[in-house]
Formats: C-alpha cells, structure tokens, sequence
C-alpha cells in the first residue's frame, strides 16, 4: 500500500477468493481505485478480472516467486513509473498483471486541476483530467518515464518525443516554471542513462536469457 491509498473492510478476502489469485501465472493481482480528490472510479462500473499493464502496485497482491524472478522492484527509480517498470518485467516473464474491476479501495492520484479554458488553449483534451505534483516529482516522472522508454520500447526516439509534448501540461499547475525546470532535469537525467551502466537491469536481462535458454 501507497501512504495515500484505504482499503476497505474485506478487501484482501475478496481478492484471494478470485480464481486467479491461486494461478501460478498471477505476478500482481490488484484491483481498481476511486481517487479520493476526484471522487471518481477507474473501475467504470465493469466486472471480472483484466489484464492491465498499467496496474499501480498499492492495493496488489504480489506473487511473491514472481517477485524473485524478476528481480523484484527498482528501488532507485524511487517513485513514479515504479509500478510500471515491475509490471512490464512480469509480463516479459510471462506473468499476468490482473486487475478486479468490481472491487475498489480508494487512493489519491493528486491534486486535481479544474482550468478549462488554459486547457482548451494548450490544446489538452477536454476529457483529459490531470493532477498537479510537486515540482519534485515531476523531476521523477520525466526521467523515470525516459528510462522506461529506453528499457522497453523498440522505438526509444518516437515515444520520448511523445513524451516531450506533455511539457506543456505544467502549465496548468501551480508553480509552472519551477516544475518545469524539474521536468528538464529529469528529462537531461533520463537522456543520460544507459542500459550499459544499469546494474540492475542488465542483471535483470541476464537472468531472462538464462531462464529463455533453460
């Protein structure tokens, strides 16, 4: 659990009563969320259990086995996309990454930002609703978010491109030239990092080859 996330009563009786939490291919087995600022509901009144790469860890539970056969999270990204980068490591492994879509805790996402007409003249989407963070973590959300391109993607220079573009969301929040200048602080961070210099993640291909050839 995140410090900022409340499960109900039941919550984690109602997960191990699924199906899938007794599969051996369950890595993570959550569930969906309403965000306490917004007072809204991810789960968009679905039912089941989904597979969702895009699963926050708080509120998971977490295949202990899988865990180990990854190499378990990336303690020095420290926050943001954390949860991202260990999910995509379980579904390389063959793991699922499941979400219950009928049970909910709550959990909060960050401050919402309610300037629609700013909005509507930086070209962001209406529906589009996002929340302000402190002008330390945006340092993290955009290094971390390159990193995990540089990992993954089979087109690093397109998605960071992508990436690039949500710069001008900061423009909505509080503060928007000091977190921006942490956003390119993190984005120069992220420009730097090397596969070649990452312990951790070249132990962690190491292992996947070892394991793929066995």
């Amino acid at each position: 659990m995140d410090q900022d996330s409340i499960l109900p009563k039941h919550y984690i009786e109602k997960l191990t009563q699924l199906d899938e939490f007794q599969n051996n291919d369950t890595g993570i087995l959550g569930a969906s969320y309403q965000d306490i600022s917004r007072r809204e509901n991810n789960s968009n009144d679905d039912i089941g259990v989904v597979d969702n790469p895009l699963l926050i860890t708080s509120g998971g539970l977490t295949n202990i086995k899988a865990w180990q056969t990854v190499g378990g999270f990336d303690e020095r990204l420290f926050i943001d996309v954390v949860d991202h980068d260990f999910n995509q490591r379980l579904i390389e492994n063959n793991y699922r990454v499941l979400q219950a879509k009928n049970i909910v805790f709550y959990h909060n996402l960050g401050s919402p930002v309610n300037k629609p007409l700013l909005q509507t003249m930086l070209g962001i989407k209406k529906d589009f609703s996002p929340a302000d963070h402190s002008e330390f973590r945006q340092y993290y959300i955009y290094r971390n978010s390159i990193i995990f391109i540089k990992r993954y993607s089979t087109k690093p220079i397109w998605h960071i491109i992508i990436l690039l573009t949500t710069l001008r969301i900061l423009f909505l929040f509080q503060n928007p030239l000091k977190k921006m200048k942490s956003a390119l602080q993190g984005i120069r961070d992220g420009m730097n990092y090397s596969i070649r210099h990452d312990e951790f993640f070249k132990q962690y291909l190491k292992n996947k080859k070892a394991q793929e050839e066995s």
